[in-house]
């Protein structure tokens, strides 16, 4: 199995933008972004018609300072 790691960042504005900010960290925290960046991930490969031998088992998102 091979692993990458990435450094996501997420720019948002408007007048709730700290409230939204908020729950996006604690749907992270819960684990409730894992499957659509799963989901993203595999997306992104098939519009590209990859036809590899490849299989993407999980992905997780983590908070800033969570990742173990």
């Amino acid at each position: 199995m091979t692993q990458i790691n990435f450094t996501l960042t997420v720019d948002i504005d408007g007048a709730h933008a700290s409230d939204v900010a908020d729950d996006l960290g604690i749907d992270s925290e819960a684990g409730e972004l894992d499957q659509a960046l799963v989901n993203l991930l595999r997306q992104h490969l098939a519009d590209r018609n990859d036809t590899r031998d490849w299989r993407i088992i999980g992905a997780r998102v983590w908070p800033m300072g969570a990742q173990p």
